[in-house]
């Protein structure tokens, strides 16, 4: 059991780490909040690990569609005022 949670700590410590430098706040308070929650309910724990991730996935997905669509001109980016 010990070992269980410290991974689950572990995944929880990365998931943090990537969601404040790459998906934002909201996913590395969830990082954060299954760190403080590991030792308590691990089954808490890795839920809220698996949402971040889902979390910041989504965000890129959105991202990567709003730059093809820039891209493809479908979403036109001018400069100015109207």
């Amino acid at each position: 059991m010990p070992t269980e949670i410290a991974e689950i700590k572990r995944k929880a410590r990365v998931v943090a780490v990537v969601g404040v430098l790459m998906g934002g706040v909201l996913p590395g308070l969830l990082g954060i909040a299954a760190m403080s929650t590991a030792e308590t309910n691990p089954y808490r724990a890795e839920k809220f690990t698996a949402i971040a991730w889902l979390i910041m996935i989504v965000g890129w997905l959105t991202f990567a569609a709003f730059l093809l669509m820039v891209a493809l001109g479908v979403i036109t980016v001018e400069e100015g005022t109207p």
